[in-house]
């Protein structure tokens, strides 16, 4: 195996997962010592073992081949190309992570969404070809050695089929998947490439291994561009991980409000967006194109007053006025809108506490 270091990107915090980004997009933060820390109850204590991913190690990889070459990790060789990240977005339901690599035939598009409050990650690739490609594959693959923290033992429960991949603690209540839609699952002793993955063990291995799975794209014309979803999920069994990930990566629902792009959610990121009603929050919650049409904070009539200014027929625009006794107190349209911004997908959402036990993590680890 390999090991580079390389620096960070950035680190993503939820409240159950803490992820270290290096800056080739592969999950190893270096500077953080941060590889994947799955806290799974989110009380913020140490979680059981060691990080999913050994800390400081790079045993987590993402590979594109073409019928001309095969690249891993952002780093092919003699190019100098680089992943150009930027800045980390937190709305305090998703916090999402983008970065851009130029290579001489094609864009590739890289991003990362962590949800605050559920154990998956989403990495989305969109490549875009800039000339003919052919044999074009992708993949992720990963290391996972969850029990070294106990018994120094890199071992793990192990297996794949179409579409995805499993690892699993020996020892204890842990398990990650790696899942994508009408990929190939495979074990094997260094799955760094799409050909690795797909020449690897289908079904149940144990032992010191690495997951992947890998994606065919077949040929892009020039200026095509493709999309491919790889989810890790994470939980008590391989069963459940298993479960997760692929319900994860078939249906991309990132702020689990029940409702995809795919399916009309005009802002996947935020579960204000996409409901039925719309509410006062300044939030276009119907995906309409409107924002707070037909509600109290609204002028629906444009006589230039809403419901909120004292109108008390906001369907007519002769009534611009009412009597001061049916007027809504001072305050109380601002105070609906101040407790619509309070839930998640508000404006006014706090710091989820991830960041929080990742520090407390990170202090306890190098007491140690």
């Amino acid at each position: 195996m390999f090991l580079l270091s390389l620096a960070s990107a950035a680190t993503l915090t939820g409240d159950h997962l803490a992820v270290g980004v290096a800056s080739d997009g592969s999950l190893i933060d270096s500077a953080a010592n941060l590889g994947i820390l799955h806290d799974p109850d989110g009380g913020g204590g140490d979680p059981a073992g060691t990080d999913l991913l050994l800390p400081g190690t790079q045993f987590e990889t993402w590979s594109l081949s073409t019928s001309e070459y095969t690249l891993t990790n952002a780093i092919p060789s003699g190019t100098g190309s680089e992943v150009v990240w930027e800045e980390l977005v937190d709305n305090g339901q998703v916090q999402t992570l983008r970065g851009r690599l130029e290579l001489p035939d094609a864009a590739v598009d890289l991003t990362l969404d962590l949800p605050s409050d559920r154990t998956v990650l989403y990495t989305t690739f969109v490549v875009t070809a800039v000339e003919d490609m052919d044999d074009v594959r992708l993949s992720r693959s990963v290391d996972n050695d969850v029990d070294y923290g106990f018994n120094g033992s890199y071992n793990t429960t192990n297996g794949a089929a179409a579409g995805v991949a499993w690892s699993g603690s020996q020892l204890s209540d842990k398990a990650m998947a790696l899942a994508s839609p009408d990929g190939v699952g495979g074990v094997c002793g260094w799955c760094a490439t799409p050909d690795a993955i797909l020449a690897g063990t289908v079904g149940d291995l144990d032992g010191d291994y690495q997951i992947g799975v890998a994606s065919g794209l077949g040929s892009l014309a020039a200026w095509d561009s493709v999309e491919v979803v790889f989810v890790y999920a994470f939980a008590a069994t391989v069963d459940e991980a298993v479960l997760l990930a692929e319900e994860s990566a078939a249906r991309k629902d990132l702020d689990g409000d029940g409702l995809s792009e795919d399916e009309g959610d005009c802002d996947d990121r935020d579960a204000w967006a996409g409901m039925v009603d719309e509410v006062p929050d300044g939030i276009d919650n119907d995906c309409d194109g409107e924002i707070d049409e037909d509600t109290s904070i609204s002028d629906d009539d444009g006589d230039g007053m809403s419901e909120a200014d004292g109108d008390c027929d906001d369907t007519d625009a002769g009534v611009t006025d009412c009597p001061e006794a049916e007027r809504p107190a001072p305050g109380v349209i601002d105070d609906l809108i101040t407790e619509n911004e309070a839930v998640p997908g508000g404006c006014g959402t706090p710091v989820q506490a991830g960041a929080t036990w990742l520090i407390g993590l990170l202090v306890l680890r190098r007491r140690r």
